[in-house]
């Protein structure tokens, strides 16, 4: 996965369809989640099947990718307002704007 580059635009996001596509759910029966980072031409950079939509289960993942990241980029997430500071901790060595996808079809 290293191959793929990370430039000026990330979007990050859990989804639920491509795991139960898939078929891997837990044993109570509950899909489990896939975490998803894109670039700006939607190939997929990073992956990670996830329990829960919780943020301890990436930490280790969004480090790694703050080693591939050399600029400032500018990332995409669904829900912006909990997941910002979050964000900004773990990719503190580089200056990042975190916008909610909804703001990009506000008219």
């Amino acid at each position: 996965m290293n191959s793929i580059p990370v430039t000026k635009y990330i979007s990050l996001d859990h989804t639920f369809k491509v795991a139960s596509n898939i078929g891997y759910k837990r044993s109570d029966g509950k899909w489990i989640t896939l975490y998803i980072v894109l670039n700006e031409i939607g190939q997929i950079v990073m992956w990670q099947f996830t329990k829960s939509t919780g943020f301890d289960e990436i930490t280790a993942m969004l480090t790694h990718l703050q080693t591939r990241i050399h600029q400032p980029i500018i990332i995409f997430v669904d829900n912006c307002c909990q997941q910002r500071s979050k964000l900004q901790q773990i990719l503190d060595k580089m200056s990042l704007s975190v916008w909610t996808y909804s703001m990009l079809f506000r008219g």
